[in-house]
């Protein structure tokens, strides 16, 4: 299958959402240093927890999880065929939205915790979807199937404008 060329690409991660960001670091932190005061000093800031316990605990918060969320990276592409979207590692392939299927898109500014309750991929009460890793500005698209996808996006004007050049050729 040959790859459509890349009009507009733009790639968010966790290290783009504060949101994100600074919770992990601090759980991560304190998870290296309840570890590590209990296995150099002895000196216990959790009472009554295993030697197994306590690994279990550094290794899940401390390793893994800031592993996991490192990997988390948001992509949109405008091609040639269409607009694509994906949030790994939830997504292993890209959603394509062709541009037939597209009935309005235009920027918008949003709450993401008011309107969506959260960041990542969500729907709301109201049936909209949104792909998103933070940020309040996005584009909104209404397909002809009267569902409702907000993309986040950092360059909300700059996806717009690459959208425009491709889908009125």
């Amino acid at each position: 299958m040959k790859k459509e060329a890349v009009i507009f690409h733009e790639l968010q991660g966790f290290w783009n959402s504060p949101i994100l960001f600074w919770p992990v670091i601090l759980i991560a932190a304190s998870a290296w240093i309840t570890y590590f005061l209990q296995y150099l000093f002895n000196i216990s800031l959790i009472r009554s927890t295993s030697a197994h316990g306590l690994f279990i605990y550094w290794l899940l918060l401390g390793i893994l999880l800031p592993l996991l969320l490192c990997t988390l990276t948001f992509a949109i592409e405008v091609r040639m065929d269409g607009l694509y979207i994906r949030l790994f590692p939830l997504n292993m392939h890209y959603k394509k939205i062709s541009y037939e299927t597209i009935a309005y898109y235009y920027p918008v500014h949003y709450s993401t915790i008011a309107r969506f309750g959260g960041i990542g991929i969500r729907v709301n009460l109201q049936g909209e979807k949104v792909y998103n890793l933070g940020g309040n500005k996005g584009i909104e698209i209404g397909l002809t199937t009267g569902e409702k996808i907000v993309i986040g996006t950092n360059q909300d004007e700059a996806l717009k404008r690459a959208i425009d050049k491709v889908r009125f050729r």
